[in-house]
């Protein structure tokens, strides 16, 4: 149907519960779900308006005019029917104005629009799509936006850290297969395994596609997702012919198609920008969880963009069009030329958390800015579901040689902080989140060889204190699991944990004498025990000597008050805290080597090399 090369297919076949992402319905102004039956084509009944003006339909062009060397997108519609054809665009200003109209006759046809970026008609860039107006019953047999810019070619190293997730990566190789090109387009697919072991005929989608030859699988140990993901950036320097790197988590729901356009993009850019996909909100898959994050110049804890915007809401597209400027993207779908990390070098050696924000600051201190573009994105467990565990000795741990190995954040805004995170778990008789900010400043505090390493020996410290002081996992079947209010959770959950409330209860005037009152208190053995969902109000589970929580996963986990171990971690947490200052030695163990940590990582996986070599 093209002679360009493909930028964006329109798709027809998609869940009906998040169609709302791909396409609508209007009747008058009442929005109409359309359902494709055979995937092979998207009915438009007679007196409906069907618009791509949605997440995954609209066409960027605000994002490639900008950051590729695109001059022109062709828009080629396929359709069977009587009606109009009409393309639209929104400006950044919010305008909104046709385009371009064809009227459809009987019979089958091909309208082409091609849009320039030198058009002297349109005022600037935004967001473009298209509509069909059906007169009589309308298919629309095929849709796609190309270029005829042949770009530069790409050889992308698609990169999978995992950890006894075989299901998940089952479905993500099956929809890299199942899409029209995939396959053949990405240059390899190293999956990275550090779990149970297992070969490729764990793949069996794979047998005989083009992936097959393209499917590499690499184990080691356990060095957690640094580790899993530096090993990919690792191999694709090794080998010249890989030109860019895509790094993916092993629990999302991918959306092959956005990989697709992730590659075409990379293929036309000048080198200066890195590409992030957008977090949809895999419980609300309709929900755009974040399109990257800020940091706070204080405390480095990440912002979320957009965060919770509804996508199957039209005017939610708007929202799109603002200009973000992410400091940082996570890695469950980041993009990055090879050239990149020749230049800045590998990531911080620090087992789990925080290395993707650590990259992003280095990134952007070395001139290559982190972008993001409407369309691409995947599914994945949003933050707000994980009940704060082991994952806060590492954020925190992690957040603090951040800072200082790269110069960036306010000390007292870290000591805040970290205040905030240890208080709040505290009154919340979270004992064992408050010992991960213990452990988290002690281990940075005894120098920088306890910041810098791979092994899950920290990890493993973490779940011993988690069997001694809880949460205990109860048997409670009369309970019933409350919904989570995700408003407002984002950056909590990010951050360590209820960062927001409990920065406003600081402020409170009595928050001492509640403290004092804990400590002095005996806990009442017979003291019933509530049930709260997972992010409940700080100030109501202070008071309480024992209460649970029903998680994510549906079991519940209870929570009780001691005093005695409350005294002991705040004096742990006081003769810790009022040392944390910048660690200067950071600085000098990253500056050994031609690029920052390459001895490091070099030495490491030749070793694991030597473990796993098959035989």
């Amino acid at each position: 149907m093209t002679d360009g090369q493909i930028l964006q297919r329109v798709e027809f076949s998609v869940d009906p519960g998040r169609s709302g992402l791909f396409h609508h319905g209007r009747l008058g102004d009442e929005l109409v779900e359309l359902v494709s039956t055979d995937g092979a084509a998207l009915p438009v009944p007679r007196g409906i308006v069907a618009s791509f003006d949605t997440y995954f339909g609209a066409f960027p062009e605000q994002t490639w005019f900008a950051h590729t060397s695109v001059d022109t997108v062709t828009l080629r519609v396929r359709c069977r029917g009587t009606g109009r054809v009409v393309v639209h665009r929104e400006t950044p200003q919010l305008d909104r104005y046709e385009v371009h109209a064809v009227a459809l006759g009987a019979g089958e046809h091909d309208h082409t629009v091609h849009i320039r970026r030198d058009d002297p008609f349109r005022a600037e860039a935004g967001r473009v799509w298209f509509e069909i107006e059906a007169d009589t019953d309308v298919e629309v047999l095929e849709a796609s936006w190309s270029t005829p810019d042949v770009g530069t070619p790409v050889a992308a190293n698609v990169v999978f850290c995992t950890f006894n997730r075989l299901p998940y990566l089952r479905a993500i190789l099956a929809a890299i297969v199942a899409h029209p090109t995939l396959a053949e387009t990405v240059g390899r697919v190293t999956v990275v395994n550090q779990g149970d072991p297992f070969d490729l005929t764990a793949f069996p989608e794979v047998t005989g596609s083009a992936l097959e030859t393209r499917l590499h699988l690499l184990h080691q140990d356990n060095l957690g997702g640094c580790g899993g993901f530096s090993r990919g950036m690792w191999e694709t320097l090794r080998s010249p012919e890989l030109t860019h790197i895509v790094l993916l988590d092993d629990d999302i729901e991918l959306h092959a198609e956005s990989l697709a356009r992730a590659i075409a993009f990379l293929g036309r850019t000048d080198g200066s920008v890195a590409l992030g996909g957008h977090m949809l909100d895999l419980f609300h898959p309709t929900h755009l969880y974040e399109a990257g994050a800020q940091l706070d110049a204080a405390t480095l804890l990440p912002r979320p963009i957009l965060h919770d915007l509804d996508l199957a809401d039209p005017e939610g597209m708007s929202d799109l069009l603002g200009r973000s400027n992410p400091d940082y993207n996570g890695w469950w779908f980041f993009a990055l030329a090879a050239d990149h990390v020749r230049q800045v070098g590998l990531p911080l050696p620090c087992f789990i958390r925080g290395d993707d924000i650590e990259y992003g600051i280095r990134l952007h201190q070395a001139g290559i800015r982190t972008i993001t573009m409407s369309g691409v994105g995947v599914w994945h467990e949003p933050f707000y579901a994980k009940l704060g565990g082991w994952q806060q000795y590492f954020e925190n741990r992690n957040l603090l040689a951040m800072a200082s190995l790269r110069e960036v954040g306010d000390w007292r805004g870290l000591r805040r902080h970290l205040l905030r995170s240890f208080f709040g778990n505290i009154e919340r008789s979270r004992y064992h989140s408050a010992s991960f900010t213990v452990m988290a400043m002690e281990d940075f505090l005894s120098g920088a060889d306890a910041c810098v390493q791979t092994s899950d020996d920290a990890l493993q410290r973490c779940l011993a204190v988690t069997a001694e002081i809880g949460p205990r996992m109860v048997d409670r079947p009369d309970a019933v699991t409350e919904p989570v209010d995700r408003s407002g959770a984002a950056t909590a959950a990010r951050g360590g944990g209820m960062v927001s409330t409990v920065a406003t209860l600081l402020r409170a005037p009595t928050r001492a004498a509640m403290l004092a009152g804990r400590l002095r208190r005996s806990p009442d053995p017979h003291a019933p025990s509530p049930e709260r969902p997972a992010n409940g109000a700080v100030w109501s589970l202070a008071s309480l000597d024992r209460y649970a929580v029903v998680v994510a996963d549906g079991r519940v986990a209870e929570f009780e008050r001691d005093p005695e171990l409350e005294r002991e971690l705040w004096q742990r947490f006081v003769r810790a805290w009022v040392r944390i200052k910048p660690e200067p030695a950071l600085r000098v163990l990253e500056a050994q080597g031609e690029r920052p940590w390459q001895p490091y990582w070099d030495t490491l996986f030749a070793e694991q090399d030597r473990r796993h070599r098959p035989g």
